[in-house]
């Protein structure tokens, strides 16, 4: 894996995860965690929020990210932001509460929303990704 995207994937705890609905993009800012594949966003939701209810009718997402959060005052051209292309990825109950688990060690401020009955996690699948670096420069390929 490109080593600016391991970087940013590593070093960051938020995203924008992007839905769609009849044609409709849907954005929501959200704190994940990477799986052990280096390839899996694990997040969670709540079932009946407006976000899990666009996933569950179309498992496409987008994901954003940049490295704004460990550069401090940096200079523009040392920015960095990815987009990926992924999907929910269907997983049983013992994997949901593996991934919870692993949500929950990084992120304790998550507990509440992890102890809630209706909270489902979100397995986001990467398969591709545009990396920008700085205002000019640009990478695609695949996960």
């Amino acid at each position: 894996m490109n080593k600016n995207i391991e970087a940013i994937l590593n070093t960051n705890n938020l995203c924008v995860l992007c839905t769609e609905h009849e044609g409709y993009p849907y954005c929501s800012l959200m704190t994940f965690t990477l799986g052990k594949d280096n390839k899996t966003l694990y997040m969670v939701a709540i079932d009946d929020s407006k976000k899990y209810k666009n996933i569950a009718l179309n498992p496409n997402v987008s994901i954003l990210m940049d490295n704004r959060q460990s550069l401090g005052k940096a200079s523009k051209n040392e920015i960095m932001s990815i987009t990926f292309e992924g999907y929910n990825e269907a997983i049983d109950q013992e994997k949901s509460e593996e991934g919870k688990k692993i949500l929950l060690e990084k992120h304790p401020d998550l507990y509440e929303i992890i102890q809630n009955p209706k909270c489902v996690l979100l397995s986001i699948r990467l398969k591709a990704y545009k990396l920008l670096m700085g205002p000019t420069n640009s990478e695609e390929g695949y996960i």
